[in-house]
């Protein structure tokens, strides 16, 4: 009988982004490479790049919002056999660096039956004894108290450079990072692989970015808002105007991050960085990590250092004192609680009052179609992409009233959502209960096929152990204890006959009849309560919609004889009310809503 060789899986992390490395330099390339090497010496087969699980730049203690880890783990909890029996890792502080999380994904991993093996040392990873259980908290500590040494010298090591004057953390736009050299020379920041340990990193104002963000806070004090100063930026005719008159009609080039655009959010964030005004802050926040994911606690004002930098001022202190000015104006507009916080977006437990924002996505760009007021209190749903950055990031400026809009979805999902369509989802379920209920049946008697027989025998040995004992009260030779052991035989004897009488019978009943037109009675006024809520109270059906969408809503934008309009398309789960299956939706008509000018 051949033996077919092991299937592997290879997992590989590393803390620190090296995106700017080629990929050979990659660390998680070399554990990769160090992975292949170590399974071609045990003859395994490698399981395919579809197993190859790499997380790059995440940190140790980050276990949420790892993808491929919890790839990893979805794999192998999948029913059915494994997709891979060895998982090979460099090191044991390449799956965590957080004792008990750490613990628990090896734990995880085990439990599912699959092996691991660590190339670093050839050492196999068991869980099977008492000591084997200790080395793997001890490892666990070790790694948890190098990951938080790690964090402290790297705290230690910013502060000093904050404290000389030094940068301190990444980029900054309006700023370049300059390394220079021990023999004094000087090189614009790019490749990290190009710089040596030895080098030092230094601020110097980008020229070109410092007059972008002096320009944008002169349209922000002329009366502009973060929206039409994102706009102009990127590009959108209507407001051509503002970026002839603020950025000479030239485009700048966007923040290097995001999506390659000016957002409202970055038009917001330069308005209110300090660091233009020659004031380094370091240490405003501190980094936490609560249920396996890191969030940023902003630290108490008396706890942040401030290093005055004359010599990095971009914004002059004129300039500077107007823009505080309109935020702080701004401010006012906002109503306080009685503690004094303000008052902005809604919070996120709080549900929106129209029916489908945040359910339905332009078809477009594929981001959120918000609520957009229009002329004569008609609101309407419209891409915020192009609301929010212009029709340079995306096309899609048409509106749709939000009234045709829910009336559309709500018909659609009634018309799927019917009487007959219960009725027959809840007989195909009878049947598929009855045929379940025939195989386990079958099962239990093929597994107790020798039990009537040796039932019988018994009960004819306790027939004849009774007829002896009988025998002997009327000889009169039986002792004082014969009537508890009479008892006892005459007590199985009727356990017996129960037993057999239950073997014996068939179980084909189903539900009672009754029961099944409960059932039914039941989903109809589910249903009519249902279709009520779609109609009336909007923050409950939008949590139904939730449950009922198996994704958003697409809005897509075509034109059919002339006129506009939008084809709608969803599937609905209708696993919510009764199975897994999906029913999808595509609407055969668009609609023609009136424009907005």
């Amino acid at each position: 009988m051949t033996t077919l060789p092991l299937r592997a899986a290879i997992y590989a992390r590393k803390s620190t982004n090296d995106n700017d490395k080629s990929a050979e330099d990659k660390s998680v390339a070399r554990q990769k490479a160090d992975g292949l090497a170590f399974i071609k010496r045990c003859g395994w087969q490698f399981a395919g790049e579809r197993h190859y699980y790499e997380d790059d730049g995440v940190g140790g203690a980050e276990f949420k919002k790892r993808d491929d880890l919890n790839r990893l783990l979805a794999d192998i909890a999948k029913p059915g056999a494994r997709p891979f029996d060895v998982l090979v890792i460099y090191d044991y502080s390449r799956l965590g660096r957080d004792m008990s999380n750490t613990a628990n994904a090896y734990r995880t991993i085990t439990e599912a039956g699959v092996r691991i093996f660590f190339s670093q040392t050839n050492e196999e990873l068991k869980l099977e004894t008492e000591e084997q259980e200790l080395m793997l908290s001890v490892k666990g500590f070790g790694a948890t108290v190098e990951r938080r040494q790690a964090v402290v010298r790297c705290r230690d090591k910013s502060l000093s450079l904050a404290q000389a004057g030094r940068s301190f953390g990444g980029r900054c736009y309006g700023y370049d990072n300059i390394w220079r050299k021990p023999d004094g020379s000087e090189q614009i920041g790019s490749s990290a692989a190009d710089k040596a340990h030895s080098w030092q990193t230094i601020l110097r104002i980008n020229p070109v970015e410092a007059d972008v963000i002096r320009r944008i806070c002169r349209a922000f004090v002329a009366g502009h808002g973060h929206v039409s100063i994102a706009k102009s930026l990127n590009g959108e005719p209507r407001y051509a105007e503002l970026l002839r008159k603020f950025f000479n009609g030239q485009r700048p080039a966007p923040p290097r991050k995001g999506t390659g655009s000016w957002a409202p959010s970055s038009v917001h964030k330069i308005l209110r960085n300090e660091r233009y005004t020659g004031t380094m802050a370091w240490g405003r926040y501190r980094k936490e990590y609560k249920k396996g994911t890191k969030a940023r606690v902003r630290r108490a004002e008396k706890d942040i250092l401030r290093i005055q930098r004359p010599d990095l001022r971009i914004v002059p202190e004129k300039l500077w004192k107007a823009v505080q000015e309109r935020v702080a104006a701004g401010r006012t507009t906002y109503l306080r609680d009685t503690r004094g916080h303000l008052w902005g977006r809604r919070g996120a437990g709080v549900e929106s009052k129209y029916l489908l924002t945040g359910l339905a996505e332009c078809g477009c760009c594929g981001h959120n179609m918000a609520m957009i007021g229009g002329r004569r209190s008609y609101l309407y749903y419209g891409c915020a992409y192009h609301q929010s950055r212009g029709r340079t990031i995306c096309s899609n400026g048409l509106h749709v009233r939000t009234v045709e809009a829910d009336a559309l979805v709500i018909e659609k999902i009634r018309g799927v959502l019917t009487p007959a369509a219960f009725d027959y989802t809840i007989d195909q379920a009878l049947k598929l209960r009855a045929l379940h209920a025939l195989e386990a049946r079958d099962a239990q008697r093929r597994e107790q096929a020798d039990t009537p027989e040796r039932l019988e025998a018994e009960a004819r040995k306790l027939r004849r152990e009774l007829d002896r004992f009988m025998a002997l009260i009327a000889g009169g030779t039986a002792p004082a204890s014969i009537m508890a052991e009479i008892n006892r035989r005459e007590a199985r004897l009727a356990a017996i006959e129960v037993e057999r009488a239950r073997l014996v019978a068939v179980d084909d009943e189903g539900p009672l009849e009754l029961d099944v037109r409960r059932m039914r009675k039941g989903f109809r006024e589910r249903l009519v309560d249902l279709h009520g809520l779609l109609k009336s109270d909007i923050p409950l059906a939008r949590q139904a919609l939730r449950k009922l969408l198996a994704d958003r809503i697409s809005f897509r934008p075509v034109e059919r004889n002339g006129a506009r309009g939008y084809d709608l398309s969803w599937k609905i789960v209708t696993g919510a009310l009764l199975s897994d299956s999906y029913i999808s939706l595509a609407s055969p008509r668009g609609f023609e809503p009136r424009l907005p000018p």
